[in-house]
């Protein structure tokens, strides 16, 4: 392990007068994972959506029509979600998938998109969130949400 990291956390557990009981400290690893899954998710829910509408806005444009621009930005957020997804293009596509199945419930009871005044869908009554299902996707059926302190 790096000294100098070491040194800092002998710093902060003498001012601190910290825990040197283990159990703690394991207790402590496994709420910061869960923050760190929670992190992945969000970050892979967000990404998708960046996609989503980026993709969104060629097919608005006309493929042959987007400002250089636009298209660099999306090649940068697909190769992010490309890396966070371990280079696995299906999971990239399946995340990418669930964004979509939770964009097509914000419809209202009556099967009609809500818009707000400039055009953009909003979330309807029936709107299902995907970050439980990319958790559960990314991390198995008995992943939860981190939780809060």
């Amino acid at each position: 392990m790096n000294q100098e990291k070491i040194n800092a956390l002998r710093n902060f557990m003498t001012t601190f007068e910290a825990s040197q009981d283990p159990a703690l400290w394991d207790k402590l690893i496994a709420e910061e994972l869960a923050e760190v899954r929670e992190a992945v998710v969000n970050l892979a829910k967000e990404l998708a959506d960046v996609e989503y509408v980026m993709t969104g806005y060629i097919l608005a444009s006309g493929e042959d029509s987007v400002p250089v621009k636009r298209m660099v930005q999306l090649e940068a957020i697909a190769f992010v979600l490309e890396n966070l997804c371990g280079h696995n293009t299906e999971m990239r596509q399946q995340v990418f998938q669930f964004v979509d199945e939770s964009n097509l419930s914000k419809l209202d009871d009556d099967g009609n998109p809500i818009r707000r005044d400039d055009g953009k869908i909003l979330k309807g009554p029936n709107y299902v969130p995907a970050e439980q299902t990319i958790r559960e996707f990314l991390f198995g059926p008995m992943a939860k949400p981190a939780a809060t302190n």
